[in-house]
Protein backbone atom coordinates (compact mmCIF):
# COMPACT_ATOMS: atom_id res chain seq x y z
CA UNK A 1 0.00 0.00 0.00
CA UNK A 2 1.38 3.37 -0.78
CA UNK A 3 0.31 6.78 0.66
CA UNK A 4 0.13 10.26 -1.50
CA UNK A 5 1.63 12.95 0.00
CA UNK A 6 2.24 16.36 -1.38
CA UNK A 7 5.35 16.07 -1.96
CA UNK A 8 6.11 13.36 -3.96
CA UNK A 9 9.68 12.50 -2.55
CA UNK A 10 7.74 11.39 0.69
CA UNK A 11 6.54 8.61 -0.80
CA UNK A 12 6.85 5.09 1.62
CA UNK A 13 5.24 1.80 1.73
CA UNK A 14 3.54 0.64 4.50
CA UNK A 15 3.24 -2.96 3.75
CA UNK A 16 4.87 -4.69 6.84
CA UNK A 17 7.21 -3.21 9.09
CA UNK A 18 10.40 -3.80 7.64
CA UNK A 19 11.91 -0.51 8.88
CA UNK A 20 10.05 0.39 11.52
CA UNK A 21 6.87 1.76 10.27
CA UNK A 22 3.99 2.81 12.04
CA UNK A 23 1.95 -0.49 11.95
CA UNK A 24 -0.89 0.41 14.88
CA UNK A 25 -3.71 1.62 14.81
CA UNK A 26 -5.65 3.17 17.46
CA UNK A 27 -9.25 3.90 18.43
CA UNK A 28 -10.08 6.22 20.95
CA UNK A 29 -12.65 5.28 23.54
CA UNK A 30 -11.85 8.43 25.97
CA UNK A 31 -14.83 10.60 24.62
CA UNK A 32 -17.35 8.23 25.62
CA UNK A 33 -17.25 7.29 21.01
CA UNK A 34 -20.40 4.85 20.55
CA UNK A 35 -18.13 2.63 18.70
CA UNK A 36 -15.40 0.91 20.03
CA UNK A 37 -13.41 -2.51 18.61
CA UNK A 38 -15.59 -4.16 21.50
CA UNK A 39 -18.78 -2.65 20.76
CA UNK A 40 -19.70 -1.71 17.02
CA UNK A 41 -16.70 -2.87 15.11
CA UNK A 42 -16.07 -6.22 16.97
CA UNK A 43 -15.52 -7.65 12.76
CA UNK A 44 -13.70 -4.65 11.44
CA UNK A 45 -11.25 -5.52 14.75
CA UNK A 46 -10.81 -8.95 14.35
CA UNK A 47 -10.03 -8.60 11.04
CA UNK A 48 -7.55 -6.01 11.26
CA UNK A 49 -5.64 -7.13 14.50
CA UNK A 50 -4.54 -9.98 11.89
CA UNK A 51 -2.06 -7.23 10.17
CA UNK A 52 -1.98 -4.18 12.51
CA UNK A 53 -1.72 -3.72 16.62
CA UNK A 54 -4.78 -2.44 17.22
CA UNK A 55 -4.81 -0.36 20.95
CA UNK A 56 -7.59 1.55 22.02
CA UNK A 57 -6.67 4.78 23.94
CA UNK A 58 -9.24 5.47 27.09
CA UNK A 59 -7.37 8.77 28.47
CA UNK A 60 -6.65 12.29 27.75
CA UNK A 61 -5.24 12.95 23.57
CA UNK A 62 -1.72 13.91 24.13
CA UNK A 63 0.59 13.49 20.99
CA UNK A 64 2.77 11.54 23.00
CA UNK A 65 -0.01 8.84 23.12
CA UNK A 66 -1.06 9.28 19.61
CA UNK A 67 1.98 9.68 17.89
CA UNK A 68 2.69 6.10 17.41
CA UNK A 69 0.10 5.12 15.78
CA UNK A 70 -0.79 4.80 11.69
CA UNK A 71 -3.91 5.84 12.28
CA UNK A 72 -6.29 7.54 14.46
CA UNK A 73 -10.21 6.24 14.98
CA UNK A 74 -13.10 7.90 16.59
CA UNK A 75 -16.16 5.86 16.09
CA UNK A 76 -18.88 9.09 17.11
CA UNK A 77 -17.34 11.43 19.98
CA UNK A 78 -19.76 11.78 22.48
CA UNK A 79 -17.96 14.54 24.60
CA UNK A 80 -16.34 17.74 24.15
CA UNK A 81 -12.08 18.15 23.16
CA UNK A 82 -10.46 20.28 25.26
CA UNK A 83 -7.69 22.79 23.53
CA UNK A 84 -4.64 20.64 24.73
CA UNK A 85 -6.60 17.60 22.93
CA UNK A 86 -7.08 19.66 19.46
CA UNK A 87 -3.19 20.48 19.88
CA UNK A 88 -2.30 17.53 19.87
CA UNK A 89 -4.25 15.80 17.24
CA UNK A 90 -2.86 18.87 15.36
CA UNK A 91 0.97 18.32 16.17
CA UNK A 92 -0.16 14.67 15.08
CA UNK A 93 -1.59 15.96 11.73
CA UNK A 94 1.25 17.90 11.21
CA UNK A 95 3.47 14.79 11.71
CA UNK A 96 2.53 12.87 8.60
CA UNK A 97 -0.42 10.99 10.87
CA UNK A 98 -4.05 10.48 9.84
CA UNK A 99 -7.51 10.51 11.30
CA UNK A 100 -10.83 9.00 11.11
CA UNK A 101 -13.56 10.64 11.94
CA UNK A 102 -16.51 9.41 12.59
CA UNK A 103 -20.38 10.92 13.68
CA UNK A 104 -23.77 9.78 13.47
CA UNK A 105 -27.03 11.24 12.34
CA UNK A 106 -27.68 14.63 13.76
CA UNK A 107 -23.58 15.48 13.90
CA UNK A 108 -21.74 17.75 16.54
CA UNK A 109 -25.09 18.94 18.21
CA UNK A 110 -26.67 15.14 19.04
CA UNK A 111 -23.61 13.84 19.64
CA UNK A 112 -22.88 16.87 21.88
CA UNK A 113 -19.23 17.07 20.80
CA UNK A 114 -16.93 20.30 19.33
CA UNK A 115 -14.96 18.39 16.50
CA UNK A 116 -15.96 21.25 13.49
CA UNK A 117 -13.57 23.57 15.59
CA UNK A 118 -10.21 20.81 14.01
CA UNK A 119 -12.13 19.98 11.18
CA UNK A 120 -13.02 23.45 9.74
CA UNK A 121 -9.49 24.32 9.74
CA UNK A 122 -9.27 21.30 7.19
CA UNK A 123 -12.12 22.97 5.33
CA UNK A 124 -14.09 20.21 6.03
CA UNK A 125 -17.35 20.85 8.46
CA UNK A 126 -20.15 17.85 10.10
CA UNK A 127 -23.36 19.43 9.29
CA UNK A 128 -26.00 18.81 12.00
CA UNK A 129 -28.63 17.26 9.82
CA UNK A 130 -30.72 20.14 9.13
Amino acid sequence: MWEYNENPASLQNFDGDPEGQKTTLLFDASKRELFTPNSGFKTIHRRLRSTWKINVNRDEITFDRIAQARLLIFGGPREKFTAPEFDAMRSYLNAGGSILLMVGEGGEVKFDTNVNFLLEECGIMINNGQ
